[in-house]
């Protein structure tokens, strides 16, 4: 007996593991479906916690583990057969049929082991949470047909767009591309649609762009390719800044395999591309080219773009002009010929700028035959050359109410294409009075809402990248820089780097308004005695920069202040 209890543990007890495995399979079947479904609730618990974190991250650009898209593919999966199995259970058949109850069981414990082990890797899911460089280019992006979008389908410009696009392109010689045309033309439209095609075709891995403008200093492009970067620039000297993001381009070019698209919008006076960490030409180590846009070609001549590379973005043609017209305001064949004839007669004298054209589409809308007639009129004695203001003071004079105009002037005060906070607006504008029976912020959220869409409508504003915020069209923005010089609106308004207190024509008694750019100024003035200043907004000074004891003594009006 003994030799037969050995015989039986070492022999026959080992082979009875398998089948009682086995007839688990079958007498547990019941239980293992149900411990299933119990997981996979708590799995999918999980799985939506998981989604609701990636989309987070996606909607603030913070970086996913690569672990993250894999683990909910295999979730997925787990998902499907567990579905599969749960609406095909009823198929198998009685409590006698032992072979359909055996399969159940062992394709139910198989997922339970799956869904355990998909519940011990999302305990190892590591959430980094760092943030991606904005120039980064979405490598999840789904391509799309690149066409010219609503409202701008141009077919005099689609030539200039593709041939842009070509010469973006990794087999074109060309390292520079200039868009070439004079203001209000479209040339900021057609890079932005540049810009949007290349991220479709995938043709660069990082798009850093700037705003030049008029009077941007080296320092504030050098801020704003490093935002693109995701880097922080502590460095004080312009060449030190230049060396920082020299490296920066290196490491994160890797050897040439990352490539960068340089987008430099509205240029007017050469950029010296070591200022911001790139050479003239491409080298070895950063794979690079430039899109930029100016009205002078001169300045792209200067830049070292091509002859054959400076596109000129070109007036619409009269066929183009009125269509874009009819595309907005919207008239029918049975309209009043009359007035189509109007409108015909005040496109022709919009020039074929497209700003111009929408501006003036944007202010006649809706309204009668003699506000038309009066337009036209208006309109009679103006060129190509000074046509946009015009008609920007057309569609300011045509303005709903003083608060309306009052919010329009008010963001003249922001920099040139930045990017104007309305909860910024809703202080200024409460702080200075200008809101009528307003009594509480969130009326005066209500009421500045209201006259940013009257705003919008009539295109004096347009919408901002950034949630909160609007911005200026830059010619719009010089028009209401030109209104400040008039006695009811007189503003100090600087926004360049300067050394002391701007010199102004402004008498100190007339002043209303001072908007500073303070980089660059050591101190204040201790002397100033601005009695009717409503409002004092200074941005961007010196760390050091102290105010005097005594600065706002002579301000006995002083109703709204702000430094950053």
């Amino acid at each position: 007996m003994e030799i037969v209890t050995a015989f039986i543990k070492e022999f026959v007890e080992p082979l009875m593991v398998p089948v009682k495995k086995h007839l688990g399979y079958m007498i547990s079947c019941t239980k293992y479906v149900r411990d299933m479904s119990i997981k996979m609730r708590e799995l999918n618990v999980a799985r939506q916690g998981v989604e609701d974190h990636l989309k987070w991250n996606t909607r603030t650009r913070l970086k996913n583990s690569v672990q993250v898209r894999k683990w909910l593919e295999d979730v997925g999966q787990i998902n499907e057969k567990v579905e599969n199995i749960s609406n095909n259970i009823n198929n198998v058949g009685s409590c006698f049929n032992l072979k359909d109850r055996h399969m159940l069981g062992k394709k139910v414990s198989s997922l339970i082991e799956d869904i355990d082990s998909a519940k011990t890797q999302h305990s190892l899911i590591d959430w980094t949470n760092y943030p991606i460089p904005l120039g980064k280019v979405d490598s999840m992006m789904i391509p799309t047909s690149i066409r010219l979008s609503h409202h701008n389908d141009f077919q005099s410009r689609i030539p200039t767009f593709i041939e842009a696009l070509k010469a973006l392109g990794p087999n074109h010689k060309s390292h520079m591309i200039a868009l070439w045309g004079m203001g209000g033309v479209g040339k900021t439209t057609m890079m932005q649609m540049i810009k949007r095609a290349v991220k479709e075709k995938k043709m660069f891995n990082f798009i850093v762009e700037a705003v030049v403008g008029e009077k941007t200093e080296p320092h504030d492009i050098q801020e704003a390719v490093a935002n693109y970067l995701g880097i922080e620039l502590k460095e004080n000297t312009q060449p030190a800044r230049a060396e920082k993001l020299r490296e920066s381009f290196e490491a994160i070019s890797d050897g040439g395999k990352n490539k960068f698209l340089i987008i430099l919008d509205d240029v007017w006076q050469s950029v010296d591309m070591e200022d911001i960490g790139l050479s003239p030409l491409p080298n070895q180590g950063v794979n690079f080219k430039v899109l930029m846009t100016s009205r002078n070609r001169d300045v792209c001549t200067k830049m070292g773009v091509e002859t054959n590379s400076i596109l000129n973005v070109k007036i619409l043609t009269e066929e183009e002009s009125q269509g874009f017209f009819r595309q907005f305001v919207e008239l029918s064949n049975d309209v009043d010929p009359e007035l189509n004839k109007i409108g015909e007669d005040i496109v022709s004298k919009c020039c074929g700028l497209p700003i111009a054209i929408k501006t003036m589409v944007c202010t006649l809308r809706n309204k009668s035959k003699d506000a038309w007639n009066d337009a036209l009129s208006r309109l009679e004695h103006h060129d190509i050359h000074n046509v946009v203001p015009k008609v920007f003071e057309m569609s300011y004079d045509n303005l709903q109410g003083q608060e309306t105009k009052s919010i329009f002037l008010l963001c003249g005060l922001f920099p040139e294409d930045f990017d104007i906070p309305t909860e910024d607006l809703v202080k200024y504008g409460l702080g200075l009075k200008l809101f009528s029976r307003v009594y509480t912020i969130i009326q005066a959220r209500t009421r500045l809402n209201a006259c940013i869409e009257r705003l919008m409508h009539t295109n004096l504003l347009i919408k901002s990248d950034k949630v909160d915020c609007v911005k200026m069209h830059d010619l719009v923005h010089a028009f209401v820089l030109d209104m400040f010089s008039a006695v009811d609106h007189s503003s100090i308004v600087s926004q360049s780097t300067m050394s002391g207190w701007p010199e102004s024509d402004i008498s100190v008694r007339s002043c209303k308004r001072i908007s500073l750019t303070c980089k660059g100024m050591s101190e204040f003035p201790r002397d100033l005695k601005f009695r009717n200043l409503s409002l004092l907004k200074l941005m961007h000074g010196d760390k050091s920069l102290r105010f005097p004891r005594d600065f706002y003594e002579e301000m006995e009006n002083l109703q709204a202040r702000c430094s950053t």
